[in-house]
């Protein structure tokens, strides 16, 4: 079952552009493949220009997005009222073989994972100071446990009116973390908030849902449409029939934003920059405010 969520660690990767514009017959290098003088220590990070490579296209740089225009962040209400976060994790579920298992239980898991393994509202999840924590692999846990665990027990997730209930607030478009190996084309979130966050800063939290979206053959043409969509997107009022499309449908040969794949699973190589996306979390019932980075993990054991 897919029932465990791990917290990863992060790297960059950059692109660039070339001259010379042949973007149908480009072809990434192989994922796993590192510029020669990276041999995996942080302190002898590549520079910039050792991470550019040739996408085979060209850069136009009289073209830009609208700084506040729809292509970067979306708000507007009518296409948010798409986004229920119920919806969204069944699709997940689905995508996984799990469409059977309860969404809401999914989340209380999610939150489970900041509650010390005393306290825990599942016995059979991993606890933020469970030795099975992959976060906590070379250093003790951080603040654990961690008021966002109650969480965990709360009915109220997918109530509006009620504290808990987490409201999609934006949608975000980070076509610019494609990265070098094109292996996908760039990362998508669905962001969510706390409706006790309104009134009350000291009571905050955010779910970010971070899609990295497959590249079908690891080709930068195969990314061009949705380029697109965001070009168009940017001015006028969103198609929220077509957003809606491009998140829970796909189409003109991608797959669908939300699937769980998206989010790590099936992944080996969980870098930054939109590689294989992730689920973060923006912790702030208490101080500090705190990040916590989740991804799904295959787990065979009963939800």
């Amino acid at each position: 079952m897919l029932r465990t969520l791990r917290i990863a660690a992060a790297v960059v990767a950059f692109m660039g552009c070339s001259k010379d514009p042949a973007p149908e017959e480009h072809t990434a290098t192989p994922a796993d493949e590192k510029p020669p003088s990276y041999n995996g220590s942080s302190e002898e990070l590549p520079s910039y220009q050792e991470w550019t490579v040739d996408l085979g296209a060209t850069c136009d740089m009289s073209r830009s997005g609208v700084r506040d225009g729809q292509s970067l962040v979306v708000r507007d209400p009518t296409v948010l009222s798409r986004f229920a976060l119920r919806r969204v994790v069944m699709q997940i579920l689905k995508s996984a073989g799990h469409a059977d298992a309860d969404p809401l239980a999914f989340i209380q898991r999610m939150f489970d994972t900041e509650n010390a393994t005393s306290g825990a509202a599942f016995a059979d999840g991993v606890h933020c100071d469970a030795a099975t924590n992959g976060a906590f692999a070379n250093a003790a846990a951080v603040d654990c446990p961690r008021a966002e665990g109650a969480l965990a027990s709360s009915n109220g997730i997918f109530t509006s009116g009620d504290p808990d209930y987490f409201a999609p607030v934006a949608l975000v478009h980070r076509f610019d973390l494609i990265g070098t190996s094109l292996r996908t084309c760039g990362e998508y979130r669905i962001v969510y908030a706390k409706a006790s966050g309104l009134t009350d800063p000291s009571n905050r939290v955010l779910i970010n849902f971070e899609g990295a979206l497959e590249n079908p053959n690891r080709s930068l043409a195969a990314c061009r449409p949705v380029a697109q969509k965001l070009a168009r997107w940017d001015y006028g009022t969103p198609d929220a029939d077509e957003i809606d499309r491009f998140y829970f449908s796909g189409g003109d040969g991608l797959l669908p934003v939300v699937r769980a794949e998206s989010y790590g699973l099936g992944s080996n190589q969980c870098n930054y920059a939109g590689e294989c996306g992730q689920i973060r979390v923006a912790l702030g019932m208490q101080e500090p405010f705190d990040f916590r980075e989740l991804r799904f993990v295959a787990d065979q054991s009963p939800f």
